[in-house]
């Protein structure tokens, strides 16, 4: 198991090599890979040697290939253009060297002029481009075009309750640009709705890509809402959303850049009034790198849970590997943020031992917690479990995955997992998730994981 640091620099070191192949297979039938050494691993160098041909680089690259004739077909589609309309083809960008490349756009328009140094040739536009927009007194007029369709998504069928994405901003829209949609309401009995925003290309919303939420809160049952999309000169991406009735708005600027976990539907909440939550987090040592963004989420999670006066207890267990003696680490449930918030601060860190750690038997502990504590059994309970590494099976009760997922189902616990998806890992976590929660990737954005399980979580109450 590599610690994050390290794994970093072997992805980084793979990633300047696959470069350096690239350019390689691009005018030479075979290529030699060579990292020596690819990672040092208890002392002793792993180094990698790979030889690679131009048939098994075109074969790995075919389906991007056939992505970008699919992008050149819909262009020419949306501009009204047969490819014998294009006068002149040229090439630029350093992809554009790859000769595979150039065969689909002879194949798709015609036979491709390429620029003297495509490498080069984008950057070159880039500072045309940005000459000619700050030229003092220019009558040069440069547009920008949005290159995706940005929109939300909402209920088309009140008896189905199927739901469909709402283009506001077409593909192709000249920027700076504002959009308007006054043909959306709430549902009837909501006092606040919540408006995902989007943005996909056309033909690929399955492949949607979520940029942020807004939730307008206070508005009467069946509200008319008006939304606005705005993307000013400096590609500054802002959403708006209206009751129509009060004038009341909410508004807010959107990283079109990043890529958020979706956030869940609002409809699935329950008529739960609190929760008692346990934080089960890995303190072993491959977990350095993580172990302050836990910290510092987990805060921000009970601070949430406080500002919305959410009726709410709070439990904190730190692990390690059983087998290397290292007992679990329990704090009891509080509804004291304060208090939380310090044993956050003060989890005592464990070593760990071999690649296994004791989750499941944490798991247990978990469970044991809860069963000594008195709590409201009207309340939500809710188990993450945050952790680098597969668990050890059975646990040290003899327990397996299965008997854990029986024991999870019939205390009405639902566990969301932070974790790699190795095979082994996602043996044993994807089925504590089925029942009711969520399996995150470790690999992904760690804050914006837990940024959508608190948001995830906070989303079962009836505020």
């Amino acid at each position: 198991s590599l610690g994050e640091y390290e794994y970093q620099s072997v992805l980084q070191k793979l990633k300047q090599e696959a470069e350096s192949l690239k350019k390689k297979l691009s005018v030479t039938q075979s290529a030699t890979a060579k990292i020596a050494p690819l990672l040092i691993h208890e002392g002793i160098p792993k180094n990698l040697t790979l030889e690679i041909t131009k048939e098994d680089f075109e074969g790995l690259i075919r389906p991007f290939i056939e992505k970008s004739r699919e992008i050149v077909a819909q262009a020419l589609e949306r501009a009204g253009k047969a490819p014998d309309d294009i006068s002149k083809v040229i090439l630029v960008g350093g992809s554009t060297l790859i000769p595979m490349v150039k065969r689909m756009v002879a194949g798709t328009i015609k036979e491709p002029y390429r620029a003297t140094d495509p490498a080069k040739s984008v950057a070159m536009g880039a500072a045309i481009y940005n000459y000619l927009m700050h030229l003092p007194n220019s009558k040069v007029k440069v547009g920008q075009i949005t290159r995706q369709i940005f929109g939300t998504e909402a209920i088309v069928n009140l008896a189905t309750m199927e739901k469909r994405l709402i283009p506001i901003i077409p593909m192709g829209t000249t920027i700076p640009t504002e959009i308007k949609d006054d043909k959306f309401k709430a549902l009837e009995g909501s006092s606040a709705v919540r408006v995902d925003v989007f943005q996909w290309e056309e033909g690929c919303e399955t492949e949607r890509k979520f940029i942020g939420s807004l939730v307008l809160e206070g508005i009467e049952t069946g509200a008319s809402l008006e939304i606005k999309y705005s993307i000013n000169e400096d590609n500054l991406f802002e959403v708006f959303v209206k009751d129509q009735k009060t004038g009341k708005v909410v508004s807010a600027q959107l990283d079109r850049s990043k890529s958020l976990p979706k956030l869940p539907d609002r409809g699935a909440k329950t008529e739960t009034k609190g929760m008692n939550i346990v934080f089960i987090i890995d303190t072993t040592s491959s977990m350095d790198l993580y172990i302050k963004g836990v910290q510092e989420k987990a805060i921000e999670f009970s601070n949430i849970l406080k500002d919305k006066n959410i009726d709410f207890k709070l439990g904190l267990i730190g692990f390690g590997d059983l087998l290397e003696k290292e007992k679990p680490t329990v704090y009891k449930f509080t509804d004291e943020v304060a208090k939380f918030q310090k044993h956050v601060r003060k989890i005592p860190r464990t070593y760990g031992g071999d690649l296994p750690e004791s989750s499941l038997d944490a798991l247990e502990t978990a469970l044991l917690l809860m069963d000594k504590s008195k709590l409201n059994g009207t309340h939500k309970n809710i188990f993450i479990l945050i952790t680098d590494a597969p668990p050890h099976i059975p646990t040290q009760s003899g327990q397996g995955v299965m008997d854990i997922v029986a024991r999870l189902n019939a205390a009405h616990i639902g566990t969301y997992v932070v974790a790699r998806k190795d095979r082994v890992s996602l043996e044993a976590y994807e089925p504590l998730v089925r029942a009711e929660g969520k399996y995150y990737s470790m690999d992904d954005s760690f804050h914006d994981i837990l940024d959508s399980i608190a948001y995830s979580i906070a989303e079962l109450v009836r505020l």
